[in-house]
């Protein structure tokens, strides 16, 4: 029952499964997957943030999570050298991995598909966020691609895909996943970032298609349950103070929200717990001195820092790999 009578809420169903810090999380897929997933990195759950890079568009996904299972490394034949960027880059991925030589290049590749094809055994709950079921398909190879690194718009045609092509290519890569990982929980959303670019109607088309592909998917995947973050965007919050600058994307108060919802429906209550505990340790460990690390104050500041860290650890020690996880990725050392 809606406690607010200003605000009319979206009904979301129980959990099949929640969510815990022992489990292995990937998000993959648009933007909005980096929302979701750096809040529960924040809260020191187990999760990989969009490591194959932002994909919009469900085929690419799929191809990256193909590549995944197989293992299958890129090669240099598939690089492409940019005059207007000076990088290498491929068109299977995001532009994060792209470097100014073609061999550092492949290594950002290689390395993440081979780290993510050893650990897919162990992983638990795979969260996939569709963005646009409008893709980009190279004339010269026939292939959808991740991203057009500002190549030329005559070197593409635009294709929409339909729920029927989705959900088609979605099932049956999910059960390969399932073989493979039989712990596997799927988690689908659709992102509520609005497309302007495309023409809003071509856009809400481009989202009923996703819509409706996550229904099929779920439906021949038991495995696999749809999280409405699109329905809350639009109908809980449907108001454009909740959303930043650009009136595109949620704003990030429409992100807590949005997260918020989600955890109500995953987390048990030891999990918001440790979620809460894991929150502070994060603020404790990001935080910089005003007045130099070698003030004595700071200095006693860390020491006491470490020892929460390891006290959370040893009581939490499902929480190991994500602390060092952020450690690493902060280059902090305490």
């Amino acid at each position: 029952m809606n406690s607010n009578p200003f605000m009319t809420q979206v009904a979301i169903a129980p959990a099949a499964h929640q969510l815990t810090h022992a489990q292995r999380v990937w998000t993959l897929g648009s933007c909005f997957s980096d929302e979701v997933g750096r809040r529960l990195s924040g809260e020191l759950f187990n999760v990989e943030v969009n490591p194959m890079g932002i994909l919009f568009n469900p085929l690419s996904i799929a191809r990256a999570l193909e590549r995944v299972i197989s293992g299958e490394p890129c090669t240099a034949e598939e690089l492409v050298y940019s005059e207007l960027s000076g990088l290498w880059h491929c068109f299977d991925f995001h532009s994060s991995f792209s470097t100014p030589t073609a061999e550092a290049t492949l290594a950002n590749i290689n390395s993440a598909v081979g780290r993510l094809h050893s650990s897919l055994p162990t992983l638990s709950c795979l969260m996939l966020t569709f963005g646009s079921a409008r893709a980009f398909v190279r004339r010269s190879s026939g292939n959808v691609v991740a991203n057009c690194h500002k190549f030329p718009a005559s070197e593409f045609e635009v294709r929409d895909y339909t729920a029927q092509e989705i959900a088609d290519r979605f099932a049956p890569l999910l059960q390969r996943l399932k073989v493979i990982a039989p712990q596997l929980q799927v988690l689908l959303t659709v992102s509520p970032v609005r497309h302007k670019a495309y023409g809003f109607h071509a856009d809400k088309l481009s989202k009923a298609n996703l819509l409706i592909a996550t229904d099929m998917i779920t439906a021949r995947c038991e495995f696999a349950e749809y999280f409405p973050a699109y329905e809350i965007m639009t109908d809980e919050l449907r108001d454009y103070r909740f959303y930043a600058a650009d009136m595109i994307h949620p704003s990030d108060t429409a992100a807590d929200y949005i997260y918020r919802r989600f955890a109500d429906i995953y987390f048990s209550s030891s999990t918001r717990s440790i979620a809460k505990e894991g929150a502070a340790l994060v603020r404790r460990m990001a935080h910089r001195p005003l007045h130099g690390a070698s003030t004595s104050c700071y200095l006693a500041f860390r020491q006491q820092t470490a020892q929460d860290v390891r006290n959370f650890m040893h009581l939490h020690p499902e929480t190991a790999e994500a602390v060092n996880r952020f450690l690493n990725h902060n280059d902090l050392h305490l």
